[in-house]
């Protein structure tokens, strides 16, 4: 995170030439922690000392063969950020403060590692590198800043990303970084299904996201058999080796996982592998830690939702229902979602699904018929709609909106 602060800063001081001078100005020895940013930043030097003016042309043509050119594209890229208009000035001596806090803190941790140290002395340096961590943890919070952040969000394009059924997506909008989908149905019902008709009609809309679906309870064979049948339209019976090479021209980008996760594993892999989109199944089944199975369910989905934000990603989650859903017909409500009320708090948007029971000579089926009805969702109004399932090939598609 510091290394990305180094890149902010070296970005806007090359960018903005007032700024520079604050950084000129602000220096201290070791502020830049990488290699190759303590280079561009001596280079800067070099140039400001051969009075000349700090541009991107000059430092490229000055730095050829010291600093690698990708380090330069990485910095450049810096420009791209969502910097406030009217709190630029404001944003940058905090980033630059940053670093000399580091800077600071680094020094005095050599310093209370001596031998000959007091122990009054230990603790005042123990009291300053508390100010310090306190201080780093403060970010910049003037209303400028959150107008030029919605000005961005607004002006953003469509992402693309939604559930992929229509009246339901009318409603929702394009689900943004950071937010959270909950999918809750009872066992059998076809949760993992709604996933997966999601996941492909998102394929079908882009291939460039990068996308990972967390199958902790099936195994990735049966899974990409049933992305088969959805992908291709057939039955499990008649995939053929076209059907895979469909799939996989398809669904390049989509990473697979069947290994039963932590959320912080979930998200060293969404760093490590790049994910923008998630799917976990289920909810149930992310390891976690608490004194019952409430507690444990309540950090998860905090957790959850603390990584959606951090790493600016749309998370769609399972959520496996309580025996209060019945066998899988009854009508979902919110209180069915078994384990803990944080489903509900931490999640942005809760679609439901289950069984609509029909008669044919006598007997009750449910075979092709599923309800679907958005619970909670966060941009205003609710809707139901009828969905037909084809136990055959898997996909789902929308018939009508529910009445009621």
């Amino acid at each position: 995170m510091l290394y990305e602060t180094e890149k902010t800063v070296l970005a806007l001081a090359i960018t903005y030439p007032d700024l520079m001078e604050i950084l000129i100005h602000e220096r201290r020895p070791g502020m830049f922690a990488h290699p190759e940013a303590v280079k561009t930043f001596d280079l800067i030097l070099e140039i400001k000392g051969d009075e000349r003016a700090v541009d991107w042309d000059r430092l490229i043509d000055r730095g050829a063969g010291v600093i690698s050119g990708s380090y330069f594209v990485a910095i450049q890229d810096k420009q791209l950020l969502v910097i406030p208009k009217h709190g630029l000035r404001e944003y940058f001596v905090e980033k630059v403060m940053e670093l000399k806090r580091d800077v600071v803190k680094k020094e005095l941790g050599k310093i209370i590692e001596r031998p000959t140290l007091s122990e009054t002395e230990h603790r005042e340096i123990l009291s300053v590198l508390d100010g310090i961590e306190h201080k780093s943890d403060t970010e910049p919070s003037d209303i400028s800043i959150a107008l030029d952040e919605y000005s961005e969000w607004k002006s953003r394009e469509h992402t693309g990303i939604s559930l992929g059924f229509p009246t339901i997506d009318n409603h929702t909008g394009d689900f943004s970084p950071g937010e959270v989908v909950a999918i809750m149905a009872r066992t059998f019902v076809g949760k993992t299904f709604v996933a997966l008709n999601s996941l492909h009609s998102m394929r079908a809309k882009f291939s460039q996201v990068k996308m990972g679906m967390f199958s902790m309870e099936m195994s990735k064979a049966p899974l990409a058999e049933r992305m088969m049948q959805i992908n291709s339209n057939v039955s499990r019976h008649d995939i053929e080796d076209d059907h895979q090479d469909s799939l996989s021209t398809a669904y390049q980008g989509l990473h697979i996982y069947s290994k039963v996760y932590s959320v912080a594993e979930i998200g060293e892999t969404v760093k490590r592998d790049k994910l923008s989109v998630i799917f976990i199944d289920h909810l149930q089944l992310v390891k976690g830690q608490g004194s019952s199975l409430y507690e444990k369910t309540t950090r998860i989905m905090q957790d959850l939702k603390t990584l959606a934000k951090e790493y600016g990603i749309v998370l769609f989650i399972l959520v496996q229902l309580s025996r209060k859903a019945g066998e899988g017909k009854d009508a979902v409500t919110l209180d069915m979602a078994r384990d803990s009320g944080a489903i509900e708090e931490h999640s942005d948007f809760i679609l439901a699904l289950w069984n609509l029971e029909r008669e044919v000579k006598g007997e009750l089926v449910s075979k092709d018929s599923r309800a679907m009805r958005l619970l909670k969702n966060k941009r205003g109004s609710t809707i139901g709609i009828k969905v037909h399932f084809n136990p055959d090939t898997g996909r789902m598609i929308e018939q009508m909106p529910e009445i009621g």
